[in-house]
């Protein structure tokens, strides 16, 4: 009868646990989603520095390369998201956590989310890297995986 009763208290724990593990996960992902999507509106807002204040401390999304990234997502799709931009699906498409490290080692749960966002009349998907680690919890980085036109 002890036995049977450790194994329920061990396995309750590892539930327990693996709860706790897959919350923190999905409050994470979460988080990530509403980082993307102010940092879209901010876009469409034609405010960079608005935009900037949701990368992460380690992104190279700064400035003229932040502008640059911008032009070139428009150009490549013929949109212009100060036209405004609205999202078609809302919910993560994709999420998983890998412990990639970029060419600099960084560190941390990376979160890649996708998104598929209206903008002029076309669809595009955008993939975001959201970064948590010691240095804090932002956009690393984000690329149009593909244009619906």
């Amino acid at each position: 009868m002890k036995r049977i009763i450790v194994v329920l208290l061990i396995f309750s724990m590892l539930c327990l646990f693996g709860c706790t593990v897959f919350n923190n996960m999905y409050f994470e992902a979460n988080k990530g989603a509403t980082l993307a999507e102010n940092f879209c509106f901010a876009l469409s807002d034609d405010d960079l520095n608005a935009a900037q204040e949701y990368l992460h401390p380690d992104s190279l999304l700064r400035g003229d390369v932040l502008s640059s990234c911008l032009t070139d997502l428009e150009q490549n799709n013929s949109i212009d998201f100060s036209n405004g931009i609205s999202f078609i699906n809302r919910d993560i498409k994709k999420t998983y956590i890998t412990p990639r490290d970029y060419e600099n080692n960084l560190m941390g749960k990376h979160y890649i989310l996708v998104f598929d966002i209206l903008v002029d009349g076309k669809t595009i998907e955008l993939s975001f890297d959201v970064l948590n680690n010691e240095k804090g919890f932002g956009i690393y980085s984000f690329e149009n995986y593909i244009s619906n036109t």
